[in-house]
């Protein structure tokens, strides 16, 4: 595992997920989360951790945030409020001291305070130095300096604090705050909810090294997959891709990209594709490749070989099938 590109997604994580629980203010919530999951700056970078690390806890997390749908910001923001914001006692507590202290202000506040001045740092704005926003942020402020150190000494010093942070602050009560956000009616906040306890559980960040390669999808009997694209269109993470030239259909695998959730498998109609070892040096794999037909009218490719012969061996040899869509509509 490159542990310098994991931090450097941790980075980009826990910033991003402190933008989500910032307190809107006046400013409102970011802009992009009235965007699709696939869309949110931080997608690319989870789907990477979560095939990296590879546990249940973060497949999960990969995928509820795949299936995010756009929403208005508005919609967004009234869900903040009806999961966050309270006069004296909001469903959900976004400040430590509530849970490790049982009251505002305690000495976990003021411990927050005094290690963010020791490390440099200093809690600008009105919000209190145990705030969830803020705890993230000086989490990604560490993963950032992890990633940037330059010597064996310093990335191990750097890595040292994130841990025991997240072992003496924040892994302590966030990932309850995850579970809590997780069985909420709110798909956004649910994927939210999802990758701080992911993120956030200490095991699941540090994982041993592995001594077999994750299982990922394979097609053996390259005959028998029709190409139908339906392993592509529930792959959460563009995993999977069909790609066309003028001679070939083909599907490939981008294997850093798959997260091992076995929905392709379970989609395939003809049960093709099966969750194997993978010990190829590429991390882009051919999973099929069929020729494609040509129209016998105007001479352009029409649809593979493979999509044509599923097609015959369902409902017979209509005269159409080898016609391209332009030219199947005047044969």
């Amino acid at each position: 595992m490159n542990l310098t590109k994991q931090t450097h997604f941790l980075d980009a994580l826990y910033s991003g997920l402190a933008e989500t629980l910032a307190s809107p203010g006046t400013l409102g919530l970011p802009a992009w989360m009235s965007l699709a999951g696939k869309e949110w700056p931080f997608f690319n970078e989870v789907t990477r951790l979560a095939a990296m690390i590879g546990t249940k806890a973060w497949t999960r997390a990969a995928v509820a945030l795949s299936e995010v749908s756009s929403s208005a910001l508005t919609t967004r923001q009234a869900e903040y409020e009806q999961l966050f914001v309270g006069a004296t006692h909001p469903p959900i507590w976004l400040y430590e001291s509530h849970y490790v202290d049982g009251r505002m202000l305690g000495p976990t506040t003021f411990a927050l305070s005094k290690l963010y001045t020791a490390c440099g740092l200093e809690a600008d704005g009105a919000e209190l130095p145990d705030h969830a926003a803020l705890e993230l942020s000086f989490l990604a402020y560490l993963a950032r300096q992890e990633s940037a150190a330059m010597d064996a000494v310093q990335i191990r010093e750097w890595g040292e604090t994130r841990k025991l942070f997240i072992k003496s602050h924040a892994g302590v009560w966030l990932p309850e705050v995850g579970k809590t956000l997780a069985r909420s009616n709110y798909p956004a906040w649910v994927a939210i909810g999802l990758l701080l306890t992911a993120s956030l559980t200490e095991q699941k960040i540090t994982p041993q090294l592995k001594t077999t390669s994750p299982l990922l999808p394979q097609i053996k009997e390259m005959d028998k997959c029709i190409l139908c694209g339906f392993c592509v269109q529930v792959c959460p993470t563009r995993a999977l891709a069909i790609h066309e030239d003028r001679e070939t259909t083909s599907l490939w695998l981008s294997s850093p990209l798959c997260v091992h959730c076995n929905k392709c498998m379970h989609v395939c109609p003809e049960k093709v594709i099966e969750m194997g070892e993978e010990n190829l040096p590429s991390h882009l794999i051919l999973l099929c490749e069929s020729p494609r037909g040509i129209c016998p009218k105007c001479g352009e490719p029409t649809f593979s070989q493979a999509e044509i012969k599923a097609v015959v061996d369902k409902i017979g040899n209509p005269p159409w099938v080898e016609y391209c869509l332009k030219c199947r509509t005047i044969a």
